[in-house]
């Protein structure tokens, strides 16, 4: 998919997290390739992340 978009807008990035299996999407500037926005966000990302461990507890305090 990256080579794909890469030859539309060099400045969007597809990757998926290892830890979550959710599609990221970058959109990077193409001359300094600094991340200009992800989507999700980090924040999300975290988020999302610190969910899944509380839904373990749950089910280990309900076992």
């Amino acid at each position: 998919m990256n080579d794909f978009v890469g030859t539309i807008n060099n400045s969007l990035k597809f990757s998926v997290d290892d830890e979550t299996g959710k599609t990221i999407v970058k959109v990077m500037d193409v001359d300094t390739k600094e991340v200009i926005k992800q989507i999700p966000s980090e924040e999300m990302i975290a988020i999302a992340k610190a969910v899944d461990q509380l839904k373990g507890l749950l089910v280990q305090q309900k076992a």
